[in-house]
């Protein structure tokens, strides 16, 4: 969704302050609505954090601010959106967990993935797990309830506490 306006059709609580928070980030991240996701409950706001977009990202020296206002914006859009974090770059940005911590308590429906050199790491199972100590501040900032799997191509519980 890079350089377009986004105007969600259905929002929930969605309020002009939500939309200028995505339209901040669009340019930085690479943002897409899957409204046609196969996951029966709600759509995916996937948001990818590729090399470029976090060197801009950390530029703005309000990395984490942007992308935890985009994740609390994106949330806002249905009441059962899976907000997909995808990293696509080698090492994962410091400013990914200090937005989470930002979020704590805010129960988002949060999926991370992390495309390492040693293979895709994943927040939720199955495929191979994040380390404990980001899934844990990711759990903060997490929902309970099913979130998709945009990986595994199916629904899995949310990890929140």
């Amino acid at each position: 969704m890079r350089g377009r306006p986004f105007h969600p059709e259905t929002p929930v609580g969605f309020t002009e302050a939500h939309a200028l928070a995505l339209q901040e980030v669009v340019g930085i991240f690479d943002m897409e609505l899957w409204s046609d996701a196969p996951f029966p409950d709600g759509p995916v706001v996937r948001l990818n954090l590729d090399a470029a977009a976090c060197t801009t990202a950390v530029s703005t020296h309000r990395a984490a601010k942007l992308l935890a206002a985009a994740i609390d914006a994106a949330d806002h859009l249905d009441e059962n959106v899976t907000i997909w974090l995808e990293v696509t770059q080698s090492k994962m940005p410091p400013f990914v967990a200090e937005a989470l911590d930002e979020l704590a308590g805010r129960g988002a429906g949060i999926m991370v993935t992390h495309a390492a050199p040693a293979g895709i790491r994943c927040s939720h199972a199955p495929g191979g797990q994040l380390p404990l100590q980001f899934r844990e501040r990711l759990a903060r900032a997490s929902r309970v309830e099913q979130i998709w799997h945009p990986l595994a191509q199916k629904p899995v519980p949310g990890i929140g506490i």
